[in-house]
């Protein structure tokens, strides 16, 4: 790894200056290198919430009739994969706690979850008054995640660095 780090010219990172510029400046101090953020690179909503998709329309159907604020959308992410325990532990604790961005208390030992620690973790983000920060920094975040044309600035940003260090790609040859 240090040999590709030394090797690099620039360290191009998946994030964006309004989300972690305190970050991406320390990293470029520690580096000594150009570190270019290419955005969030959000998935693409267009073809996954097409208007003639059945199954989307079934679902936003349902979310349509819910209240406002009771419905939590679990993305488990792809760094790893819960087990089928795990998914009826997160399951059952978002059942238990009705009124259903943080991290879920693991156990130390094992890192799984458990229902209780779900549910005490929605139940804190979702109710309680001293869980008021993290809505609001939702809310916030909010703002830069769907910001399409913030997304688009940071890859255009990468194709004029690109365009730019032409000289760079011959070097390599």
């Amino acid at each position: 790894m240090g040999l590709v780090v030394t090797g690099c010219d620039v360290f191009l990172v998946r994030t964006c200056e309004e989300l972690e510029s305190d970050w991406l400046k320390v990293l470029g101090d520690l580096q000594q290198k150009t570190i270019l953020p290419v955005g969030l690179l959000p998935p693409s909503a267009q073809g996954s919430m097409d208007e003639h998709d059945d199954t989307w329309q079934e679902i936003r159907g349902w979310l349509d009739k819910q209240k406002k604020s009771s419905v939590v959308y679990v993305a488990p992410g792809t760094e790893a994969t819960p087990s089928q325990a795990e998914l009826t532990e997160l399951a059952l604790g978002a059942l238990a706690e009705k009124n259903v961005g943080v991290e879920v208390p693991r156990n130390e030992s094992d890192g799984s979850l458990t229902r209780q620690s779900v549910a005490e973790s929605l139940s804190l983000v979702m109710v309680e008054e001293r869980g008021r920060i993290h809505r609001e920094k939702a809310r916030e975040m909010s703002s830069i995640f769907g910001d399409m044309d913030l997304q688009e600035r940071c890859l255009d940003n990468f194709i004029c660095y690109l365009q730019n260090h032409k000289s760079l790609h011959k070097s390599v040859k």
